[in-house]
């Protein structure tokens, strides 16, 4: 049986369809998980407006079906002594001191030629996913060409 589900992500809707026989939210998380590359805890499958656990597999289908992947988590990329290092997902209210304790580093974090203060979030920069930080002047002066 396919189902059609309703699909929100980064404020942009779309549908997708599912064969749903044999299947349970679990695994229609991991196909989602795959695609977009965000962690299944981040992915939420409601049946008419209700959160449904992920070993749910009573689908019907005249009932409504949404998907949403929680955007309030990002992943960043550091430069640091001739290195990048991707850090697990963040949520966006990260401050840039704790990405600093995370790394076990002092030095100042730029995006491209702005020094990030310590005390703001990624969101405050809107920061997005995949977005490569550094911890050297030179490194993010040259991102921006």
């Amino acid at each position: 049986m396919n189902l059609n589900f309703e699909f929100i992500y980064n404020n942009q809707f779309d549908n997708y369809n599912f064969n749903v026989i044999n299947k349970n939210c679990k695994d229609i998380i991991n196909i989602i998980s795959k695609k977009y590359n965000k962690l299944n805890k981040y992915i939420y499958i409601y049946e008419n407006n209700k959160l449904l656990d992920n070993k749910f597999n009573n689908w019907n289908i005249d009932n409504n079906y949404i998907i949403i992947i929680n955007n309030q988590f990002i992943n960043i990329i550091v430069k640091f002594n001739n290195k990048s290092i991707k850090l697990p997902q963040l949520n966006i209210n990260t401050k840039i001191n704790e990405i600093k304790n995370i790394l076990s580093i002092k030095e100042d974090i730029f995006l491209q030629n702005i020094k990030l203060k310590n005390k703001n979030t990624l969101h405050f920069y809107k920061i997005k996913n995949n977005t490569i930080l550094s911890t050297n002047y030179v490194d993010a002066l040259i991102s921006t060409f």
